[in-house]
């Protein structure tokens, strides 16, 4: 194995009699460099991207969540409360009601939902921490309140320095007549005293409110939520504990993890990160046509050599080794090159953000976030070597010891 390594590698760095094959062999390096450097680069965008979209989209989930398998809501007891608490895996439990409402303030309306959150949920989730603009405050002593996120206060063209309540229409679910506009909405006028702000798509459409104000409004029962969520304590297992709610719940509730709550933004992510992956494999395996072409020309010109070294006693299998070897250095040398150039610049891209996201943004941050992560290095390289033995392989794979 020594002596086809020290050949192999005698052959990448040695001038070869050709001009031809040493442009070949610096093409083939800056090919594959290239392309591997563009993998780094573009799999650490994504993964900070993937990280900066994730953090703000599933800021508002819990470890665990009971949603209702039909209808919009489900009857969660003091009882079935009590029983969650006493499991020694909890630490909070919140429950929270939402329905679709038309708000007003002034002359503007615009449709969005009303979330209802009980104070543990609250707590849970840390809803203050969101707040932009005023204070956040869901009860002012027996006075319930709305915080209605910043889209929504855009929409309506609401601002707290006009102290003025915000209207929220609630279809009447115990309506007989549903002609009558008096009759088929429930109106209640609610202050207001704080903006919150999570993401786009809650910012849109969200105001929050007290549980058992929204509960009333609907005319349901104070066991009556659209949710149930759960927090567990640190690094319990969570097969024990999942069985246990799903034997208690399982006629009622669906029982969610955080990625089953977030489901489509999850499988968005994770197809568009194979997609690039995709298409920088294809390229990046065209570039190894070069390393074809490479050992196409080398083994032509080192021809006598096989003679001479088949005569001191090297076998078929030996020579073939060396050229394998030969591409598989070919693309190792250039691999490691890209993949140290993409870190290089990625690192530069995180720590001093060169590329700006533009000025019309609605992200935390200014410039495309980057998060390098070992275990892509480490399969760009791996992928490099494995594409890098299939085009060694094409190219002997029909060739015998006599005519190498």
């Amino acid at each position: 194995m020594r002596f086809v390594f020290f050949i192999a590698l005698r052959y990448l760095f040695s001038k070869k009699s050709r001009t031809a094959i040493n442009v070949i062999s610096t093409i083939a390096m800056v090919g594959i460099g290239v392309s591997a450097m563009a993998l780094v680069v573009v799999l650490s965008v994504f993964n900070g991207i993937t990280s900066l979209v994730g953090g703000m989209y599933s800021s508002l989930d819990t470890d665990l969540r009971l949603v209702p398998r039909q209808g919009k809501v489900f009857s969660c007891s003091a009882q079935d409360l009590a029983w969650l608490q006493a499991q020694p895996e909890i630490t909070h439990v919140g429950r929270t009601l939402e329905e679709n409402a038309l708000f007003g303030y002034q002359e503007k309306q615009h449709l969005g939902r009303l979330l209802g959150v009980d104070a543990e949920y609250e707590q849970m989730v840390a809803l203050a921490s969101h707040c932009q603009e005023g204070q956040f405050l869901l009860q002012r002593g027996s006075q319930p309140l709305l915080v209605p996120a910043l889209g929504m206060t855009y929409m309506l063209g609401a601002y707290l320095a006009q102290y003025e309540g915000i209207t929220v229409y609630m279809p009447n679910r115990t309506a007989k007549n549903w002609l009558d506009p008096t009759t088929a909405f429930r109106k209640k006028v609610m202050g207001w005293e704080g903006i919150i702000s999570v993401n786009a798509e809650f910012d849109e459409q969200t105001v929050l409110a007290p549980l058992h104000f929204v509960q009333s409004l609907l005319a349901y029962d104070s066991t009556q939520v659209s949710s149930v969520a759960i927090n567990l304590r640190e690094n319990v297992a969570l097969t024990g504990i999942k069985t246990r709610i799903a034997e208690r719940f399982e006629a009622r509730c669906e029982l969610q993890g955080r990625d089953a709550q977030n489901a489509s933004l999850y499988r968005t992510m994770k197809s568009e990160r194979l997609i690039i992956i995709i298409i920088l494999t294809l390229i990046l395996f065209i570039a190894m046509f070069n390393v074809v072409g490479s050992l196409s020309m080398l083994i032509i010109e080192k021809r006598s050599d096989t003679y001479t070294m088949m005569c001191m006693g090297a076998n078929q299998l030996q020579l073939r080794n060396i050229f394998i070897t030969e591409g598989l250095l070919l693309s190792g040398v250039g691999g490691t090159l890209g993949i140290f150039l993409g870190l290089t610049v990625s690192l530069l891209q995180q720590y001093f953000g060169f590329v700006s996201l533009g000025e019309a943004t609605t992200f935390s941050v200014d410039a495309y976030p980057v998060e390098v992560r070992p275990l892509d290095l480490l399969l760009v390289f791996l992928l490099v070597l494995f594409l890098g033995f299939l085009a060694s392989w094409f190219t002997l794979r029909r060739r015998s010891a006599v005519n190498l």
